[in-house]
């Protein structure tokens, strides 16, 4: 998946990667376990959302669901200026890192941090659970 992108972007991606290991396993009714961190946890509860037939459960480790406030932080630099360009160049050269050691061609997907940035923002995030409210937290849930 894309390192930085739309969480429904990456969500499509997660789905058609897990449409290709139910093909690989010739198993047409496979259902998977999602666990996703940080936007991940978006990411998972949108493929839970648009394909419920593949998902068994879903489960968020300190997912970015609701949005975050340093993403509210960062969103409130000045468009196209210094600071923006310094975190948008910043954040484009560790996900090149993260997905070099990951083994991943980075032609292969395409890495829009601002896209990621609006999608963690609280307006972001309320935005995303009012399309997709499946697999959101309830308020105040915590883990036992």
């Amino acid at each position: 998946m894309s390192g930085t992108n739309t969480s429904e972007i990456r969500g499509e991606q997660l789905l058609q990667e897990l449409k290709t290991i139910r093909a690989m396993e010739k198993n047409p009714t496979l259902k998977f376990n999602l666990i996703g961190h940080s936007q991940g946890a978006p990411t998972v509860r949108y493929v839970a959302a648009v394909a419920p037939d593949m998902v068994a459960s879903v489960t968020s480790v300190g997912g970015a669901n609701g949005g975050s406030k340093v993403a509210d932080l960062l969103a409130k630099l000045p468009e196209g200026g210094i600071a923006q360009g310094v975190v948008v160049q910043a954040v484009g050269l560790l996900t090149n890192v993260i997905g070099f050691l990951s083994g991943k061609d980075p032609s292969q997907l395409p890495e829009v941090p601002l896209n990621a940035l609006a999608s963690l923002t609280t307006a972001g995030g309320a935005a995303f659970d009012a399309k997709f409210p499946q697999g959101r937290p309830a308020p105040g849930a915590r883990a036992p």
